[in-house]
Protein backbone atom coordinates (compact mmCIF):
# COMPACT_ATOMS: atom_id res chain seq x y z
CA UNK A 1 0.00 0.00 0.00
CA UNK A 2 1.51 3.42 -0.66
CA UNK A 3 0.84 6.55 0.91
CA UNK A 4 1.66 9.96 0.81
CA UNK A 5 3.00 11.93 3.81
CA UNK A 6 0.80 9.94 6.92
CA UNK A 7 1.80 6.76 8.39
CA UNK A 8 -0.82 4.89 9.17
CA UNK A 9 -0.23 1.42 11.62
CA UNK A 10 -2.77 -0.76 10.47
CA UNK A 11 -3.69 -3.66 13.43
CA UNK A 12 -3.64 -1.18 16.17
CA UNK A 13 -7.32 -2.54 17.33
CA UNK A 14 -5.49 -5.99 17.88
CA UNK A 15 -3.77 -4.64 20.88
CA UNK A 16 -4.23 -7.42 23.16
CA UNK A 17 -6.07 -4.57 26.35
CA UNK A 18 -8.50 -3.89 23.33
CA UNK A 19 -8.92 -7.35 22.29
CA UNK A 20 -10.27 -8.15 26.26
CA UNK A 21 -11.82 -4.50 26.62
CA UNK A 22 -13.95 -5.81 23.61
CA UNK A 23 -14.62 -9.41 25.37
CA UNK A 24 -15.93 -8.32 28.34
CA UNK A 25 -18.12 -5.38 26.87
CA UNK A 26 -19.89 -8.34 24.94
CA UNK A 27 -19.98 -10.60 27.80
CA UNK A 28 -21.57 -7.45 30.15
CA UNK A 29 -24.21 -7.21 27.01
CA UNK A 30 -24.66 -10.42 26.91
CA UNK A 31 -25.36 -11.21 30.59
CA UNK A 32 -27.99 -8.34 30.50
CA UNK A 33 -29.93 -8.95 27.18
CA UNK A 34 -30.52 -12.98 28.32
CA UNK A 35 -32.04 -11.78 31.06
CA UNK A 36 -34.14 -8.75 29.98
CA UNK A 37 -35.09 -10.73 26.49
CA UNK A 38 -36.64 -13.09 28.96
CA UNK A 39 -38.32 -10.81 31.13
CA UNK A 40 -39.71 -8.89 27.82
CA UNK A 41 -40.94 -12.32 26.79
CA UNK A 42 -42.56 -13.65 30.17
CA UNK A 43 -44.49 -10.13 30.56
CA UNK A 44 -45.09 -10.62 26.99
CA UNK A 45 -43.74 -7.20 26.26
CA UNK A 46 -43.39 -7.66 22.26
CA UNK A 47 -41.96 -4.10 21.43
CA UNK A 48 -39.44 -4.06 23.82
CA UNK A 49 -38.65 -7.81 22.79
CA UNK A 50 -37.51 -7.05 19.17
CA UNK A 51 -35.74 -3.42 19.86
CA UNK A 52 -33.61 -5.27 22.72
CA UNK A 53 -33.06 -8.14 20.21
CA UNK A 54 -32.19 -5.97 17.30
CA UNK A 55 -30.04 -3.07 19.10
CA UNK A 56 -26.67 -3.68 21.10
CA UNK A 57 -26.16 -1.04 23.98
CA UNK A 58 -24.06 -2.42 25.37
CA UNK A 59 -26.49 -3.11 28.08
CA UNK A 60 -27.63 0.18 28.89
CA UNK A 61 -31.52 -0.61 27.13
CA UNK A 62 -31.20 -4.24 29.11
CA UNK A 63 -30.62 -2.30 32.36
CA UNK A 64 -33.34 0.23 32.16
CA UNK A 65 -36.07 -2.34 30.67
CA UNK A 66 -35.32 -4.68 33.53
CA UNK A 67 -35.36 -1.65 36.28
CA UNK A 68 -37.45 0.59 35.30
CA UNK A 69 -40.27 -1.50 32.86
CA UNK A 70 -40.14 -5.29 33.73
CA UNK A 71 -40.28 -5.38 37.48
CA UNK A 72 -43.08 -3.35 37.81
CA UNK A 73 -45.11 -5.30 35.48
CA UNK A 74 -44.01 -8.27 36.55
CA UNK A 75 -45.07 -7.35 40.36
CA UNK A 76 -48.29 -6.37 39.28
CA UNK A 77 -48.85 -9.46 37.73
CA UNK A 78 -48.05 -11.57 40.60
CA UNK A 79 -50.06 -9.25 42.71
CA UNK A 80 -52.90 -9.90 40.00
CA UNK A 81 -52.43 -13.75 40.70
CA UNK A 82 -52.29 -13.72 44.01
Amino acid sequence: MVQTGLMIRTLDFAHPAIIILIVILGLWEAVWKAIALWQAGRNRHLAWFIVMFILNTAGILEIVYIFAVGRPALRAKEASAA
